[in-house]
């Protein structure tokens, strides 16, 4: 599903994460599966457009994959026509605004996979029959469910994504796995919890300071070790600081090496800027610095000649491009340009997996 969105600081907002508006049985869908699947969505996560729908037209899945011949998150394989309301993409209704939908026999036989078609993850948008409202992620972004590889697998099942907390905060941490393993979970390398032989990890930490941590879930069988990782951020105090004088709202280019970057923000607490510089992580390193209803923060040290993509995180959870950048990356429509290398060639990749929606893009030293 494939739409023009506007995106601007004042409507889109979305946390970048593994949706929990989805939970499926199995826990842990592997590609060497090769039974039913039951996909439970949640009406009242992400836009929640179907929440509390009353219609009697019935809720419907938008559907396909993301396969090994996908380019993008936007290739969607094997999908459904807009609109269709055979029985296969009906979903059935659970109470409390929850809804199964039955991927059955088999992924390959439900999507119509070839032989030679490994499956990533599996891509929905949900609606109602009349195709009047539509159910997806946060910010109006497609719903993806991870298929994972053969074999052991671990992860976070609470929290599901990266969080953004004040001091003192405690987080219940939930880690599955889809096999009894020995498993541990650390805090900065710190052990806090382990389980043996077990396929669920419970735990409840308290982050007292400020600063960045990093959550890491271990599975362990038969001497082999698998991890699932989570970066925590407790924002540090913010700092009020005049900009550099002559400073302009977006890229201020210092030299080869060196940008300026201005955004106005005005009732917002906090500004982060995340990009290629720092793996889209939110980290205290890169908290923009507040002057009256402006934010800004100077970049050192970058490669000259190299381009590089970036976004502001707003508040934790608000993140748009630079208004001012000259050239954006398009998740949605980046594709048809790349097909098209007589328009734009050598398009610079849109940040698939790191991040969601519009990325801006500066470039010190531009040929």
């Amino acid at each position: 599903m494939k739409k023009s969105i506007l995106l601007t600081i004042l409507v889109v907002m979305y946390t970048f994460s593994r949706a929990q508006i989805i939970s499926t049985v199995p826990t842990f869908i592997t590609e060497d599966y090769n039974g039913e699947i039951q996909i439970i969505y949640d009406a009242t996560q992400g836009t929640a457009g179907l929440k509390d729908y009353t219609g009697t037209d019935g809720i419907y899945a938008h559907t396909g994959v993301i396969t090994n011949l996908s380019t993008s998150n936007a290739d969607w394989k094997h999908a459904s026509t807009w609109g269709d309301n055979s029985e296969k993409y009906k979903l059935t209704a659970l109470g409390n605004n929850k809804y199964k939908l039955l991927i059955t026999p088999n992924m390959a036989g439900y999507y119509n996979l070839s032989t030679s078609e490994v499956v990533k993850k599996m891509a929905f948008v949900f609606r109602n029959g009349l195709k009047t409202k539509e159910g997806k992620n946060t910010g109006g972004t497609d719903i993806f469910v991870d298929v994972y590889k053969a074999g052991l697998n671990v992860a976070f099942t609470n929290p599901t994504s990266n969080q953004s907390i004040a001091a003192g905060t405690a987080i219940n941490f939930t880690v599955a796995s889809n096999i009894a393993a020995n498993l541990s979970l650390s805090i900065n390398n710190n052990t806090v919890k382990t389980v043996s032989a077990g396929t669920t990890l419970e735990h409840s930490y308290t982050f007292s300071g400020t600063g960045d941590y990093i959550a890491i879930a271990s599975a362990t069988l038969n001497s082999a070790t698998i991890y699932d990782t989570l970066k925590i951020c407790v924002p540090e105090p913010v700092t009020t600081q005049a900009r550099p004088s002559g400073a302009k709202n977006g890229i201020n280019y210092i030299d080869n090496q060196t940008v300026t970057l201005v955004l106005h923000a005005p009732g917002k607490s906090n500004v982060f800027v995340i990009g290629e510089f720092n793996d889209w992580s939110q980290l205290n390193a890169y908290q923009m610095k507040k002057d009256g209803d402006y934010w800004w923060i100077t970049l050192n040290n970058l490669t000259p000649g190299r381009m590089y993509g970036y976004q502001y995180l707003v508040d934790g959870s608000i993140r748009i491009s630079d208004p001012f950048t000259e050239l954006v990356l398009d998740p949605w429509n980046d594709k048809w340009i790349n097909e098209k290398n007589n328009i734009y060639p050598n398009l610079k990749p849109y940040p698939e997996g790191k991040t969601e929606g519009l990325v801006a893009t500066f470039q010190t030293n531009k040929p």
